[in-house]
């Protein structure tokens, strides 16, 4: 049995070299490749490497300093334009389920590309089309975009820490639906008052926008702790603190400006005219003077196109709040007492006031966004420090660890990104290793079996908490044995299983926690009728529970669960419907606890179809907490119920039903996949 499951024998490949240890991304002999969303195109990784980065920033420089006559280019250049594009296609990101961000370059479809606080993104991928169609494969649009926001940042003077490359273009908004504005989206983000008041788990604090009102809550242009609040929340949503916060704001707006000429609007979206869309109804809607973005018009800063921090120097001087000004579409925003301070007009004809949003003013009122306003006024090489490390979280947080990314360019792992030890520099003997799991089962006698049992949910609960949006998560790190994971409900009374295993932990210095509850637990799994598993090591272990806060169960497993909530829990777990079901199947094995399984009396020997036929033939009715027989005898998990009570789900249930055989295959590949789907990124 031992030489099915492993496939890390002395004969084999290095062990450095196993798949997915971190440093190495190939996959030894009898390995399957873990498919992951999203599916890159044959070639695409070898394409990246290959890239001459260098070549593209020069054309996208190029690109930056070329005005064209069918959308002229603020001040001479695109780049706070390419950064409004590069900003707006991460800050999607939400950090509740990870859906968003850049990695998919998803702004190009709807319902993103739609959103009226993309208006004119269209003619900045426009733009940028050439250089995408020159470089072809290596460079995806998720790419190309980060790096035109990245180049525009560094052609006026601003501090970049890295670029993470490695995205991979999507072609739907599938991974991306629940943005909204949409019924998915309100069925797992709903927001309250229709669209226009948005709470988590949703990102924003309306619909089709990126974060806040620039005029404050509900654009009313007066409510600046209002506005403040809003900022806090949202960006909380979206993993920033304050210091992050206020440096990223402060730092897009120390270049270009906001376009409102009129009152008319940009026209229709790309959803309602995808051959001309936002055209603009001011004037002739092209000409820099005549441009309708946001509605609110106007330049934050003197020096628009410039690196400086005037945009903290003002606030940390001028009270705004005497200066109202109505702007041509008709929105408040605030200028310089006196109007003191002017700024170059697009055209670079003319000079007007510089101008803050609602939500900029709100940056000096609120104390605590205050106190960092005047650090930064002060202190321009910290402001650089702390914009350079937030630019690259908000561009780089939905790409996950920072094994995903490639390119030379790519800078240390970061904090958001939950970086791991690296693999120990030898690895133990598994066939010992696993000899002497089953030896400690055998010796626990009559409670030998409930050891297996608990050793395979000790291994499915540490791999089950990976998600598939921003890939975080999964049992590399073994942070199942750390707070928060240790202590949440589900999980109690896993840490009683680890500590029997703890004398097998502690008889090999180089095994690690997570190698050793995957092997234990995939060898249990075998020992109750699998069919044979393959088990790969190299995983390492977290010195802290960092980065789990977000990823405990969705589903309450309670009558409360719906079928919405069910199917999107499925969906960011990255296995397919089919598999998922398949990995249901183990509760036929677990402890007989009636709360957390359908059999309620002595516990199943061995792995069969049994389960799902009970699951579709009892009629499960809710008994106000949980699911329940008629008889009173069985209980059902909510995932277990909707076998029955879900056409879709219950298909599945029905094949393995019917055939254990294919269960078993099914639940082989489903296994497999979950226990190293973190590692295969």
């Amino acid at each position: 049995m031992l030489q099915a499951l492993l496939l890390i024998a002395g004969s084999g490949p290095a062990l450095a070299q196993c798949p997915f240890a971190g440093n190495s991304d190939e996959i030894p002999a009898g390995h399957e490749v873990v498919a992951v969303r999203p599916v890159a195109i044959e070639g695409y990784q070898e394409a990246v490497e290959a890239l001459d980065i260098e070549a593209v920033k020069a054309d996208i420089l190029d690109v930056l300093t070329t005005s064209v006559a069918s959308w002229p280019a603020d001040y001479g250049t695109y780049a706070p334009f390419m950064i409004r594009l590069a900003w707006h296609c991460a800050g999607s990101y939400r950090q509740d389920d990870g859906v968003g961000g850049c990695d998919g370059g998803r702004i190009r479809l709807d319902e993103e590309r739609s959103w009226g606080d993309n208006a004119n993104l269209d003619k900045a991928r426009m733009l940028l089309r050439p250089i995408k169609l020159k470089y072809g494969l290596g460079l995806s649009w998720g790419d190309l975009i980060i790096l035109a926001g990245n180049v525009a940042i560094e052609s006026m003077g601003g501090p970049l820490l890295g670029t993470c490359l490695g995205r991979v273009d999507e072609s739907s908004n599938y991974w991306a639906v629940e943005l909204g504005p949409n019924e998915e989206q309100r069925a797992v983000a709903p927001c309250d008052m229709g669209d226009t008041f948005c709470t988590a788990p949703f990102g924003a604090t309306e619909t089709s926008i990126i974060y806040v009102n620039p005029g404050g809550p509900g654009g009313n242009g007066t409510d600046f702790l209002g506005s403040a609040a809003h900022i806090r929340s949202s960006f909380g949503r979206m993993s920033m603190n304050d210091t992050e916060t206020v440096a990223l704001i402060g730092g897009g707006h120390a270049f270009g400006k906001g376009h409102g000429a009129c009152p008319d609007g940009a026209g229709p979206s790309p959803a309602e005219d995808p051959t001309n869309p936002w055209p603009g109804l001011c004037g002739d809607g092209i000409s820099v003077e005549d441009r309708f973005t946001s509605g609110w018009e106007g330049t934050w800063t003197e020096t628009p196109v410039n690196w400086t921090n005037l945009y903290f120097q003002y606030l940390s001087t001028f009270d705004f709040t005497l200066n109202p000004f109505v702007n041509p579409a008709g929105n408040t925003v605030w200028r310089v007492p006196g109007n003191a301070i002017v700024a170059p007009t697009a055209n670079l004809s003319a000079t007007e006031p510089v101008m803050m949003y609602t939500s900029d003013v709100s940056l000096q009122i609120d104390s605590a966004y205050r106190e960092i306003v005047d650090l930064f006024a002060a202190d321009l090489e910290y402001l650089e420090e702390q914009f350079a490390s937030a630019w690259y979280k908000l561009t780089t947080r939905d790409m996950g660890p920072v094994t995903r990314c490639v390119g030379s360019d790519t800078p240390p792992a970061q904090d958001f990104q939950f970086p791991l030890p690296d693999p120990p520099a030898t690895l133990p003997d598994y066939d010992a290793v696993a000899q002497m799991i089953s030896e400690t089962v055998n010796l626990a006698g009559a409670d030998g079996s409930a050891l297996a049992r608990y050793s395979v949910r000790l291994a499915w609960r540490c791999a089950s908490t990976f998600r598939i949006t921003d890939y975080r998560g999964g049992c590399n790190g073994a942070r199942i044995l750390l707070s928060p994971e240790a202590d949440w409900p589900i999980n109690a009374g896993l840490a009683d299983v680890a500590a029997l295993l703890d004398p097998i932990k502690a008889a090999y210095d180089d095994l690690s926690w997570s190698d050793l509850i995957v092997l234990a637990g995939t060898l249990a799994l075998e020992m109750h009728g699998s069919n044979a598993l393959p088990f790969c090591g190299g995983r390492t272990d977290a010195s802290d529970g960092a980065g789990s806060d977000l990823l405990e169960p969705r589903l309450t497993f309670g009558v409360n669960d719906t079928e919405t909530e069910i199917k999107y829990a499925i969906k960011l777990s990255g296995l397919t419907e089919g598999e998922y079901i398949a990995l249901l199947g183990l509760n036929a094995i677990g402890q007989m606890h009636p709360t957390l399984t359908t059999y309620n009396g002595t516990a199943s020997a061995m792995l069969s179809s049994d389960y799902f036929t009970s699951a579709l033939s009892t009629s499960w009715i809710s008994d106000g907490t949980q699911y329940v027989s008629p008889e009173g005898d069985l209980y059902a998990l909510s995932t277990t119920a909707f076998l029955r009570f879900d056409e879709v789900l219950g298909h599945y249930a029905e094949i393995y039903a019917d055939d254990e055989a294919e269960f078993k295959r099914s639940l082989a590949t489903a296994w497999t996949k979950l226990m190293s789907i973190e590692r295969s990124l």
